[in-house]
C-alpha cells in the first residue's frame, strides 16, 4: 500500500482561490484540454500535488470539469492526465457573481464589518462602477427627491471610513 503526503490545510480563500484558478485555467484553455502530464503540480508524491489533484477531484464531483485520468499503477489512484471545462463550469464562470457565491475571495472580518479584499484591481472595479452609477442616476429622468436619495447612498458608499481606508492602502502585491 501507497503512502501518500498529507493535503495541505489551507485557508477557506486560498482553497478557493487555488480552485478558481484551475477553472480559470481550464476556461482560456477551452476547447482544448488543460495538460496535467507536463507539470510536476499535479504529482501524487508531494504534499503540493497531492492537494493539486484533491482540488480536481472536488471540482470534478461538483461537475464543473471532467478529468481524462490515467489508470491505476502499483496502487496509485488514477493519476490526472487531463482536464476540460463542463458546460457547468463555463456557466460557473461566465454567470454574473456565480463563481464569487461559490468561491469567495473577498472576505468580510471583525466587528466593524471590514472588508479585507484579495485583489485591489477588485476593489478599483467597485468604486468605478459606483461612480459610473451616480453619473448614470444624475442624468435619470426622475424626481429630484429620489434622485438625491440615490445620490446619497452612492456618496455614503464612496466615501466610507472602510472603503477609503483600502483605498489608501499601499499595494503591496
Amino acid at each position: 500500500m501507497h503512502s501518500y503526503p498529507d493535503i495541505i490545510v489551507r485557508p477557506y480563500r486560498q482553497l478557493n482561490k487555488d480552485r478558481r484558478a484551475l477553472l480559470e485555467v481550464a476556461y482560456k484553455s477551452f476547447p482544448d484540454i488543460v495538460d496535467c502530464s507536463i507539470t510536476e503540480q499535479f504529482r501524487w508524491e508531494s504534499p503540493e500535488g497531492r492537494t493539486a489533484i484533491f482540488d480536481l477531484y472536488y471540482l470534478e464531483s461538483a461537475g464543473y470539469i471532467e478529468i481524462v485520468a490515467q489508470g491505476r499503477k502499483y496502487g496509485i489512484p488514477p493519476t490526472p492526465y487531463a482536464y476540460i471545462l463542463t458546460k457547468a463550469g463555463i456557466d460557473l464562470i461566465e454567470k454574473p457573481g456565480e463563481l464569487d457565491r461559490l468561491f469567495p475571495i473577498v472576505q468580510v472580518t471583525g466587528n466593524e464589518g471590514m472588508v479585507t479584499l484579495d485583489d485591489l484591481k477588485m476593489l478599483d472595479d467597485i468604486i468605478n462602477s459606483l461612480e459610473r452609477l451616480r453619473e448614470i442616476v444624475q442624468e435619470m429622468p426622475m424626481p429630484e427627491n429620489e434622485k438625491r436619495g440615490m445620490l446619497y447612498y452612492i456618496t455614503i458608499l464612496l466615501t466610507h471610513p472602510s472603503l477609503q481606508k483600502l483605498v489608501n492602502m499601499p499595494d503591496n502585491g
